[in-house]
C-alpha cells in the first residue's frame, strides 16, 4: 500500500470513529492551490539571496513578502498558516539581513518546544552554511538556566548574534566575526 493510500486508508477511519461516537462536527475538504509568489525585495543583500535559491526558494510567497516589507517598515507582524508553508522564512530573512547589515545586530527566537527549536536551528545553520565563511557567521551554543537537560557550552568573547530557546532550553546562537 503507497504512502497515500495508507493515509487515505487512516482519514476514514478516523472519520468513522469521529461519526459513531459523534465527535466530529464537519468535514470539509479543500482543495489544494497553487502558491502565489513575489521576486525577493532589491534591498534583500544579494548573498542571502543566493543562498536561499540554491536551497530552492527561488521567489517568496507573497505572505513571505509581505512580512519582510510590514517588518522593515517598523512594524509587528504575527503570522498563521497551515504547517510547510513558509513561516521560518518570514523571519529568518530579515534576521538574516540584519545581521549582514549591521553585525552589531541581535535576536533571539522562542519555541515552543525542543524538537521545533532543533529544527529551526538546522534550517538557520544550513542557510547560513551556504553563505559562506566571508558572511563573518558562527556557531555558538550555550545553557540557559532551567534547562532540563545539560547541554555543551562553548562562549568565545564575541556577544551572542541570534538565540534560540524553549521553556528555559538554550539550543544555539551564532555571532559575526
Amino acid at each position: 500500500m503507497s504512502r497515500e493510500e495508507n493515509l487515505l486508508k487512516s482519514l476514514e477511519f478516523l472519520k468513522e470513529i469521529g461519526v459513531k461516537n459523534d465527535s466530529i462536527r464537519a468535514i470539509k475538504h479543500i482543495p489544494a492551490h497553487e502558491g502565489q509568489y513575489c521576486e525577493y525585495p532589491p534591498e534583500v543583500h544579494p548573498a542571502l539571496a543566493e543562498a536561499l535559491k540554491e536551497k530552492g526558494f527561488l521567489k517568496l510567497y507573497t505572505h513571505q513578502h509581505l512580512s519582510w516589507r510590514l517588518l522593515k517598515e517598523g512594524k509587528n507582524i504575527v503570522v498563521v498558516t497551515p504547517t510547510a508553508s513558509g513561516k521560518t522564512l518570514c523571519y529568518n530573512l530579515p534576521v538574516l539581513e540584519a545581521i549582514l547589515e549591521d553585525p552589531s545586530s541581535r535576536a533571539i527566537y522562542l519555541f515552543p518546544t525542543k524538537a521545533l527549536s532543533q529544527d529551526q536551528r538546522a534550517e538557520l545553520n544550513e542557510t547560513i552554511k551556504r553563505l559562506g565563511e566571508e558572511s563573518g557567521f558562527s556557531p555558538m551554543t550555550a545553557t540557559l538556566p532551567g534547562c532540563k537537560k545539560s547541554h555543551k557550552s562553548s562562549r568565545t568573547h564575541h556577544p551572542d548574534q541570534s538565540r534560540y530557546a524553549t521553556h528555559g532550553y538554550f539550543a544555539s546562537s551564532y555571532q559575526v566575526d
